[in-house]
């Protein structure tokens, strides 16, 4: 169980600093650049991140926000992301990093349900907020819903949820 917060220190820092990379490479630098930099392929559902791209007042609460979740202010950077999600709610990247804050302020069932509203989208946060999902049972000692929330993790973090898992049963 000790693994539980190295797992998630790792994950949550790599997705911080390429968050943090992202907002501060200018407006040029789209979330569809991101991803076929990172990923060598299109942006699968570009669409999606299309209003937050466009909306110069999203992107800079968003930025506030990466801000004071990298300063670890998670409560000011849940306000953000809140207030981001209130302009544009149906990106799904919004509720996903509302999501992280939720999880780093130890509130697992409105964590969850962000992470869920993610998983709805065909979109490459969807794995990450599944895992995140399950991190979140692990949190408050929720070790059945964890199992059964690790088993149905594939792709990237499938390893992750195997070793995860291992080390529960």
């Amino acid at each position: 169980m000790n693994a539980f917060p190295k797992y998630l220190l790792i994950v949550i820092a790599s997705l911080g600093l390429a968050y943090l990379l992202v907002s501060l490479s200018g407006p040029a630098y789209t979330t569809a650049t991101f991803y076929h930099k990172h990923y060598g392929q299109a942006f699968p559902v570009d669409s999606l991140f299309a209003a937050a791209d466009r909306n110069a007042a999203v992107k800079a609460t968003l930025m506030r926000a990466g801000q004071r979740y990298v300063d670890s202010a998670y409560e000011a950077a849940l306000v953000e992301v809140r207030s981001a999600k209130a302009a544009a709610p149906q990106v799904p990247a919004i509720h996903f990093y509302e999501g992280l804050c939720l999880l780093y302020l130890k509130q697992g069932p409105p964590a969850r349900e962000a992470f869920e509203r993610v998983m709805t989208y065909d979109h490459p946060l969807a794995a990450p907020a599944a895992w995140y999902r399950a991190l979140s049972y692990v949190q408050h000692n929720e070790r059945l819903a964890a199992l059964e929330a690790l088993e149905k993790i594939h792709g990237a973090y499938e390893a992750r949820a195997k070793a995860l898992k291992a080390d529960l049963e």
